[in-house]
């Protein structure tokens, strides 16, 4: 993110270890939304002096802390459920737990020998997600764990329309699975959009549902639209 001149106390803010940031944006009719929370990796700030402004920039990470800095250590006794273990590192992580708590219960498989743990949190995530057919990742400071081409949440699907926010024409490509060419790309008006969540698009090149893989937004108080840019898959 680049910040035109931020006072001097928040421009000391930024270059604090341990800032996080909330970025909200959106249109004046419809309100802001939040997009995007992180913690602060780099934040720099330098002075233009032919147009006499001050330019902060940060660059950001979503729980880069928890997945580079968390550790655990922890030894499981026989008969241990999956689910015990994803207890214990969901804490361990510090994030906000999310979906975990639903998939604690699902998971009850047991490790006859028990289970354990030591080191960096992440590898120790990936190897227990590895060992139940799991996948994980951390959106907007929460923990999401998911079965491979599960959606994150159920309920009311956001739509988007020709004559609803989508810009251009989606991008077709080959299907994952057989059947009808998927829609891998498409862009629209700003919105919040949850990776992982799934999205319905009403288009002449397609109509259907969109698992939402990448979200990337894009925008500039200068002027020109806010847009998000996502990458789907069914």
């Amino acid at each position: 993110i680049k910040i035109y001149n931020l006072a001097e106390n928040a421009r000391s803010l930024i270059q604090k270890k341990g800032s996080k940031v909330t970025l909200e944006a959106g249109y004046k009719d419809a309100g802001t939304s939040r997009i995007f929370v992180g913690d602060v990796r780099i934040g720099d700030n330098g002075y233009d002096g032919k147009a006499a402004e001050w330019i902060s920039t940060l660059k950001l990470g979503d729980g880069v802390r928890a997945y580079q800095n968390a550790r655990v250590n922890k030894s499981f006794g026989p008969k241990t459920t999956a689910g015990d273990v994803l207890q214990y590192l969901g804490e361990a992580s510090g994030l906000q737990l999310g979906n975990v708590p639903k998939k604690i219960l699902d998971l009850t498989v047991t490790y006859d020998n028990g289970y354990s743990v030591s080191g960096k949190w992440s590898d120790a995530m990936n190897q227990f997600c590895n060992s139940v057919g799991y996948k994980w990742s951390i959106q907007n400071q929460t923990l999401q764990v998911l079965l491979p081409g599960q959606a994150a949440s159920e309920g009311l699907i956001p739509e988007i329309s020709s004559e609803a926010g989508l810009v251009g024409i989606p991008e077709m490509g080959t299907p994952e699975k057989k059947g009808k060419p998927a829609l891998r790309k498409f862009k629209a008006l700003l919105r919040p959009l949850q990776i992982g969540g799934y999205v319905r698009i009403k288009s002449r090149a397609y109509e259907g549902d969109v698992l939402i893989k990448t979200v990337g937004d894009d925008g500039d108080t200068a002027g020109g639209n806010w847009l998000v840019n996502v990458e789907g898959g069914l």
